[in-house]
């Protein structure tokens, strides 16, 4: 498998597809390319509309980083997830319970050879190996450093009640709790 991938990540040559449910509107490459296809479309009114074929701009279309293009069919425009289109086209539907994975976890990379399908566990697992995860400090609801956590474990460690560590600290004692039995900040060690 990593073999083919290599051969994708080399070929010369960009690989098109129809883009499921919009054939002979759209079409998307190997590499993360959409393009229209150049069609006469007739307007509600009658009158014959000549439409270019051209590459769509990819946009951010979420917080994740992930990208996007709007995809019109008759009267309605979606706006799509570029890697899904990629792997609707190469690979087939997302098996139920399956989610696209960046191999990489950058999510503006979409070439065939870095998407899969794959659980959310694994995604995250990607995102961990690939030192992308939002874990930590990196969480943007994070209120304390890695230091304070470790700080605070040893706080309570000492006898420190969890009201007062929260008090140290200027966080509810629920998140000092949480802390202490590792439902967050899991990837610390607890101190011995």
């Amino acid at each position: 498998m990593r073999q083919e991938q290599e051969l994708s990540k080399d070929s010369k040559e960009e690989q098109w597809k129809p883009v499921l449910n919009y054939e002979g509107l759209y079409e998307v490459s190997d590499r993360g390319n959409v393009r229209s296809i150049e069609r006469t479309v007739i307007r509600s009114d009658g009158v014959l509309m000549k439409h270019k074929g051209r590459i769509l701009r990819a946009a951010p279309k979420n917080e994740a980083g992930h990208t996007g293009v709007c995809l019109s069919k008759g009267c309605v425009t979606w706006a799509c997830s570029v890697h899904t289109i990629v792997l609707e086209a190469f690979v087939g539907p997302a098996p139920n319970g399956m989610e696209c994975c960046h191999g990489d976890s950058d999510p503006t990379n979409n070439n065939l050879w870095n998407l899969r399908w794959g659980t959310k566990v694994e995604n995250e697992r990607d995102k961990i190996a690939n030192g992308t995860s939002p874990q930590g400090e990196r969480h943007g609801r994070s209120k304390l450093t890695a230091g304070q956590v470790q700080e605070a474990r040893i706080l309570h460690k000492h006898g420190f009640q969890q009201n007062t560590i929260g008090r140290i600290f200027g966080v509810n004692p629920d998140t000092i709790s949480k802390i202490i039995l590792g439902n967050t900040w899991n990837h610390l060690p607890q101190p011995t």
